[in-house]
């Protein structure tokens, strides 16, 4: 009789799903929760473990469970179905929308200001070779001269590098994917 009940009642927990509705307007919807306790709510979200602060909960909803459908998560108003990082590197989901490209402000006075760097690090080292050539003409010792050059020119290629990256950044060429395992920056062409 214990065993008979013991299954009617897993039979009736296996049998329905929950929507979770969180304060923020997230809605995760046809999820299994796994367990709850003070910290956490752990639930199951397309194959993946997922956990929410039990404070972030605004309601929780019991419905029959239908496993034909998968999980789904309802973000800002966008659905969507796979196991997806929300916060600062969230998830964007491509429209069909016109993208309106805004330029990061910041980044580009980055650009600038780091290529008037280089280009004054690049002429400096251009004059240092000049010397140093003038030097050896008179065969006197280079050696200060040459270390300076060196460091002239690395100088330059850094700030070279980081005037290039600002202004990918800045048009947002730059895509940042993240999941719970990895992090990705891809590059539009």
């Amino acid at each position: 009789m214990k065993t008979l009940i013991f299954a009617l009642c897993l039979f009736t927990l296996s049998a329905f799903a929950d929507n979770i509705h969180m304060k923020d307007g997230t809605i995760y919807l046809n999820v299994k929760i796994v367990s709850k306790n003070d910290f956490a709510v752990i639930f199951n979200y397309n194959g993946a473990r997922a956990s929410v602060a039990p404070n972030d909960i605004l309601k929780i909803e019991e419905l029959p469970y239908d496993p034909k459908v998968a999980s789904s998560l309802i973000y800002k108003g966008v659905t969507l179905t796979e196991p997806t990082v929300i916060g600062p590197f969230a998830y964007k989901p491509k429209t069909n929308e016109p993208k309106t490209i805004q330029p990061n402000i910041n980044f580009i006075l980055l650009s600038l200001l780091s290529g008037l760097y280089a280009i004054d690090n690049f002429q400096q080292s251009s004059n240092l070779t000049e010397t140093i050539d003038n030097f050896k003409k008179l065969k006197l010792s280079t050696k200060d001269l040459e270390k300076q050059n060196g460091t002239k020119t690395i100088i330059a290629l850094t700030s070279s590098l980081i005037c290039i990256v600002s202004i990918v950044i800045a048009l947002e060429t730059v895509e940042i994917k993240a999941t719970p395992t990895s992090l990705s920056l891809l590059y539009n062409f």
